[in-house]
C-alpha cells in the first residue's frame, strides 16, 4: 500500500512540475500616465548632438530639442512626403542612456498653428556602432499630431535616436514641409 501511494506521490510530481517550472508571463507595460519627464535631453543637453535631413531658414534642429513647445523645427520645403522624402531629426548622446519612452509634440508654433504635420513617422534607437536596436512606426494622435513611443524594454545601450516622418500634410495637398515642436527623452 505505501509502495503504491508514493508512486502515487511521484507520478502527481510528474503532472504538477511544469505548472511549477513555467515563468508567470509578465503584462505588458501600460502606458505612462503624464507628461514625459524629459530627463535625458535635461542630463545631456550641454553635451548632446542634434541635427536634421534639413532646416528651414530660422527653424533649426535645435528647436525640437529645446524644452519650448513653441519653438519648432521645419524642414525644408524640398524635405517632405510630396518630394518623395522623409525628414528626419536625430540626437546624439555623449554615453549610452537607457530609453525607456519617446514622445515627439507635433507643430504647436503659434505663428502657424495649422499645418506642416508629420501624420505618421518612425522611431530608431541605435547603439554606439549604429546597429538599430529598436525600429518602431506609429501614426501621429490627437489634435496636434502627437506621437508617445512606451517601450516594453529599457534598452540601455541607446546612443543615437532618430526620429523620422513618413507622411505629412505635403501628401494631402498640405504644406510642402514638416514641423516638430518638440522630442522628449525619458
Amino acid at each position: 500500500m505505501s509502495r503504491f501511494i508514493g508512486t502515487l506521490v511521484v507520478a502527481a510530481g510528474f503532472l504538477l512540475a511544469p505548472l511549477g517550472a513555467s515563468p508567470v508571463p509578465k503584462e505588458k507595460p501600460k502606458p505612462k500616465d503624464g507628461p514625459n519627464s524629459n530627463a535625458i535631453l535635461k542630463k545631456h543637453k550641454e553635451t548632446m548632438k542634434v541635427s536634421a535631413s534639413s532646416g528651414w531658414g530660422g527653424w533649426p534642429a535645435s528647436h525640437a530639442f529645446d524644452g519650448n513647445q513653441e519653438t519648432s523645427w521645419y524642414s525644408a520645403t524640398n524635405d517632405c512626403k510630396s518630394a518623395k522624402k522623409d525628414p528626419s531629426l536625430e540626437v546624439l548622446f555623449p554615453e549610452d542612456v537607457a530609453v525607456t519612452r519617446v514622445t515627439v509634440l507635433g507643430n504647436r508654433d503659434p505663428a502657424y498653428p495649422t499645418g506642416y504635420f508629420s501624420l505618421a513617422g518612425q522611431l530608431e534607437l541605435l547603439d554606439k556602432d549604429g546597429k538599430v536596436l529598436a525600429r518602431i512606426k506609429k501614426e501621429a494622435t490627437g489634435e496636434k499630431k502627437d506621437y508617445d513611443f512606451v517601450l516594453s524594454d529599457s534598452f540601455g545601450r541607446v546612443r543615437t535616436l532618430q526620429f523620422v516622418s513618413t507622411d505629412d500634410d505635403s501628401a494631402h495637398g498640405g504644406w510642402a514641409c514638416t514641423a516638430i515642436a518638440e522630442i522628449q527623452v525619458e
